[in-house]
Order: C-alpha cells, then sequence, then structure tokens
C-alpha cells in the first residue's frame, strides 16, 4: 500500500529516494552484490549453451522460459529502466555475451555429413578446397580480444589430480568446429595438427628455446613440454616468455600459464597469437612451483587450480578467443601444403 502511495506520488519513471538520502555503503555493497550476481548469470548462461546447444529438449526448454519472461513482463508492465536512472553500468556483461555470442557463431560453421563421411575419399586438392573454405568462414568470424591478455584473479595454488576431460571441447578453452576440424585432418593424415602444420611451436624464455615435441599422445607431450618450461622458468627466471603458436586446451596448460602470468607485470598477445610475458617481479610464490616439478604425481596433475576458478573469467575469454585463432592458423598453414 505504502509503495503504491508512493509511485502515484512520484510517478514509476521517478527514483522514490533522493540520491543523497541513500547511503553511500550501501549503494557500494549493492552494487557489489550486483556484479556478482551478473558474473554468476553470465556463468549459467555459457554453462547451458556449451552443454545443452544441441539438445532438442532443451531449446524447447529455452523457448518455454522465454515466452514466461514475456507474459510476465507484460502483464506487470515491467519495462527497461531508462539510462540516467541506472545506478551503474555493467559493460561487463555486454562484453561477455558478446564474446559468447562470437564462439557460438564459429560453431554455426558447423561441419556437413558429406564433409566428414567423404573427407576420406575426397583427393588432397578436394581437401584443400573444404578446408580453406572454413578456414574463410571461420576467420571472418574470429578475432583476438586484444593486445593485453587478462590475468587470472582470485585464484590459489590446489592441485586438482586424474585423468583430463576426454572432450576438450567441455573445458570451455575452444570452440567446437575448429578442433572437430583439426580431429579430422589428424584422423585422416595420422599424425597431431601441431606437427602436421609444420609451424614451429615452443617456448622461449630469454635466449634460450623449448621445442614442444608430440610423443605418443597429446596429454603426455604437453607434460613434458611444461615440465621443461617450469624447470627453466624455476632455474633462470627469465625477463621475457614467449609462447609461439602453441594452444592452451586443457585445464594443465591453462593452469600453468595463470601461475606463470602471475610472475610477470606485463602479458599480452601479439598479431600471429604468441602470448608474451614480460617483467619479471620475483614473488616469493615460486617455491609451489618448485614442489609441483618435484612430485612424483606430476604426470597425474589435473589442474593447478580449482577448475572453477579459471572458468566464466575474462582470462578464459581470452584463451578461447586465441585458441581459435590459432587452431585456424594452424588448419590454414596445413591446407595450403596439399
Amino acid at each position: 500500500m505504502l509503495l503504491n502511495i508512493m509511485l502515484t506520488n512520484v510517478g514509476n519513471r521517478n527514483p522514490i529516494f533522493p540520491e543523497e538520502f541513500i547511503p553511500k555503503d550501501f549503494v557500494q555493497d549493492h552494487l557489489q552484490k550486483m556484479k556478482e550476481f551478473t558474473t554468476s548469470q553470465i556463468g549459467a548462461i555459457k554453462t547451458f549453451i556449451m552443454f545443452n546447444r544441441n539438445s532438442r529438449r532443451a531449446q524447447t526448454h529455452v523457448s518455454s522460459l522465454r515466452r514466461t519472461a514475456s507474459e510476465f513482463m507484460r502483464c506487470y508492465s515491467i519495462s527497461t529502466i531508462p539510462q540516467k536512472y541506472r545506478v551503474c553500468q555493467l559493460n561487463c556483461k555486454a562484453k561477455s555475451l558478446m564474446e559468447v555470442q562470437r564462439t557460438l557463431n564459429i560453431n554455426d560453421l558447423a561441419l556437413s555429413v558429406n564433409d566428414v563421411n567423404f573427407f576420406e575419399d575426397m583427393s588432397d586438392a578436394q581437401r584443400k578446397e573444404m578446408l580453406m573454405e572454413k578456414v574463410s568462414k571461420l576467420s571472418a568470424k574470429i578475432r583476438l580480444g586484444g593486445q593485453i591478455m587478462p590475468i587470472l584473479k582470485s585464484f590459489k595454488f590446489d592441485p586438482n589430480y586424474g585423468k583430463p576431460v576426454e572432450n576438450i571441447t567441455r573445458s570451455m578453452f575452444v570452440a567446437t568446429i575448429p578442433f572437430k576440424i583439426a580431429l579430422l585432418i589428424e584422423k585422416q593424415f595420422k599424425g597431431p595438427l601441431l606437427q602436421l602444420s609444420k609451424l614451429y611451436v615452443g617456448c622461449g624464455l630469454d635466449q634460450h628455446k623449448i621445442n614442444f615435441e608430440f610423443l605418443r599422445n597429446f596429454g603426455q607431450s604437453e607434460k613434458k613440454f611444461f615440465r621443461n618450461v617450469i624447470k627453466e622458468f624455476v632455474q633462470r627466471k627469465p625477463n621475457q616468455i614467449v609462447f609461439e603458436k602453441f594452444y592452451f586446451i586443457t585445464h594443465f596448460s591453462v593452469s600453468v600459464l595463470a601461475w606463470l602470468m602471475s610472475f610477470y607485470d606485463e602479458c599480452f598477445v601479439n598479431d600471429q597469437g604468441d602470448i608474451i610475458l614480460r617483467q619479471y617481479s620475483s614473488p616469493n610464490e615460486i617455491r609451489l612451483l618448485e614442489d609441483v616439478l618435484d612430485s612424483e604425481r606430476f604426470d597425474h596433475i589435473h589442474c593447478l587450480v580449482c577448475p572453477m576458478d579459471i572458468h566464466w573469467t575474462d582470462f578464459a575469454v581470452a584463451l578461447i578467443e586465441l585458441n581459435n585463432f590459432l587452431f585456424v592458423s594452424h588448419i590454414r598453414t596445413f591446407a595450403e601444403t596439399l
């Protein structure tokens, strides 16, 4: 009743209380909760989209929710808050959702049944034509999100042990279609894309180079590569680290990158998709990496931090964009050799 009287007096387009009547600490707490809620909602949306995108039941459920929401807003005459009355602008929401949409647009470039079923029977010229067509379309959808690489905030050293996620696409660090095209190439030509493309893949620590060498499988190769990287990092404490053409698609590699970035003042991505870390700042946490290196369970580490500390962050979004770019670069370079 009181609210109805107030709305009658001030109207539903005007603030009920003058701004100076609202305590500043209340406003700050309110904004913090709004941002936490928004981040949680974005995470839920991403989870639903990635895990249920191809589910007819899920799509029906979404349609039902949209109708319910629209009906609720119509029934109670709910409209968008005018720009001038908004307490804050959550630009991160719009940006994050646009990043998700770009990844979804990539996934919309689905491989046809013919692409998959007849790839084995195609000539190299036909395969090249098909791959270059896909690459051209993917390139139009992919762009690097900017030179500055967002750092992973609020994470702690918390090694998780166990087998990696079998389906890499469920880790949220690469779009489905570039990854599936890579698998198609690897199956037909019996080799890893990182080798087939003949692009240099490795890590430079100042002037010291560590090449990525493919062993029996990607997981084993990745562990050996990062064991060498961490070992040299601990010993040399280089002023600069450069990861060249290496895509970070597993929880393990992503968590190692997050830890290495925490030791440097500058972290960015160049136009070729190389990650560059500069200006070593020597924090005390380096001993944690030394302990990991000496651990007999190193080969069984799934992630150096809690996986949920990585998901839904700007850091993860930037890696998805970067990995999409690198997959397309490797696919294009390989196709040009056919």
